[in-house]
């Protein structure tokens, strides 16, 4: 499981919002420790900049890319 922190720590897009210090020393070494981690924040703004643009076939082939992911929940 991602600790909450972590996932408002890599979720945000608005590059405006302010973002934990602590976690900001330490994300290479937490991404490369925890692959999940890129994967979820990949996977997450891709489907933010799916649901801001107007192409609704992009969402069939993000549904392709990432429908059968390892990740199947977050908790």
């Amino acid at each position: 499981n991602i600790h909450p922190v972590l996932l408002k720590y890599i979720l945000p897009c608005n590059p405006k919002t302010k973002r934990d210090p602590n976690i900001e020393k330490y994300i290479d070494q937490i991404k490369s420790q925890y692959p999940v981690v890129e994967k979820v924040e990949s996977m997450f703004k891709e489907f933010h900049a799916l649901l801001m643009g107007k192409d609704e076939a992009k969402l069939d082939e993000y549904l392709g890319k990432y429908g059968a992911s390892e990740i199947s929940k977050i908790r």
